[in-house]
């Protein structure tokens, strides 16, 4: 039995256009597309299939003292931040932090969590921005594939 398509990988580049040289659909256009076009027993793994995109999602999680530091940063750079999601949160490290006393009796530092939606290359840009500009050991970031992004209307 063939397993379904991993829905988090992204082809290379290269494998974005089909062998015919026609570039593919995305999210929710392949899954449609599939969805009609598949027999019945197959649709369940079509909708599973790989879009072609190279969106990412950037997460940012850094402490609270940071936030103004990390907004002003991604409002000077509209390019490559169009907009982003900033969060309250809570987090625990390892990492040699420097917390509260509150902190160090709950066991968890005050942070804030950015999520940006953007090409994977503005974002590899960004970060080495951030990087330059904002060298901080307590500012963790990882990329995510973004299946499908749009608006309701």
């Amino acid at each position: 039995m063939q397993r379904p398509p991993d829905p988090l990988y992204s082809p290379p580049p290269a494998a974005a256009a089909g062998s015919s040289g026609q570039p593919c659909t995305t999210g929710m256009q392949a899954a449609t597309t599939a969805t009609l076009a598949a027999p019945q027993a197959d649709r369940r793994h079509e909708a599973l299939a790989p879009a072609c995109t190279s969106l990412v999602q950037l997460t940012l999680a850094a402490p609270r003292h940071l936030e103004e530091d990390l907004v002003d940063q991604l409002l000077a750079h509209p390019d490559w931040a169009t907009g982003f999601t900033l969060m309250r949160a809570e987090g625990h490290s390892h990492l040699g932090q420097t917390l509260t006393t509150q902190e160090r009796v709950r066991g968890r530092a005050d942070r804030i969590s950015v999520q940006i939606v953007l090409e994977r290359g503005q974002a590899l840009t960004l970060l080495a921005h951030l990087k330059h500009h904002l060298p901080k050991r307590d500012v963790a970031y990882w990329l995510t594939p973004v299946l499908e992004f749009g608006r309701l209307a």
